[in-house]
């Protein structure tokens, strides 16, 4: 759904850059076939700077941040550091969106704490995946932490 906004919002002339939040089951770099040598892990971990990290894709105005191919044994962290608020200060400076794709709520707390650095947030629900009390949960924590929600996606439809 990410790569499918970013797409959207490219073609329509829109400067945009895509990162692949979800350190421990990245996707990105497969959906546009691009590599993930150097991505946002090797930023967090100091092997890159900014400049480094992005990755021009086939859509023309949109680049791509992949997740990178530096495992990090606590993502959480690096997520929640003034590395990663620089990283995206610079990003937002440059780009007339920057799309940010997160691990699935049930995975950890990192699309919660990627959710921080964000100004608005569309949570993506899958029918017949997510529980209601798990939406619920998480909705709570967004409005907790005082996170702007924008819309919620319905995947995976089956029937209304």
């Amino acid at each position: 759904i990410a790569a499918s906004m970013a797409s959207v919002f490219a073609k329509q002339g829109k400067k945009v850059v895509l990162i692949d939040g979800n350190l421990r089951y990245p996707l990105l770099h497969t959906i546009f076939n691009v590599p993930n040598t150097t991505g946002l892990s090797n930023y967090l971990s100091g092997d890159i700077g900014v400049e480094e990290l992005i990755t021009s894709s086939k859509v023309k105005n949109l680049d791509i941040i992949t997740s990178g191919s530096r495992l990090l044994s606590s993502p959480q962290a690096y997520l929640d550091s003034v590395k990663f608020s620089e990283m995206m200060s610079t990003l937002t400076e440059n780009y007339d969106f920057v799309l940010v794709d997160t691990p699935a709520l049930l995975n950890g707390t990192d699309a919660l704490i990627l959710s921080k650095h964000v100004n608005d947030v569309f949570c993506v629900i899958a029918q017949g995946e997510t529980s209601r009390k798990d939406a619920q949960r998480f909705m709570n924590a967004m409005k907790m932490s005082k996170i702007n929600i924008r819309g919620i996606i319905l995947n995976k439809v089956r029937e209304i």
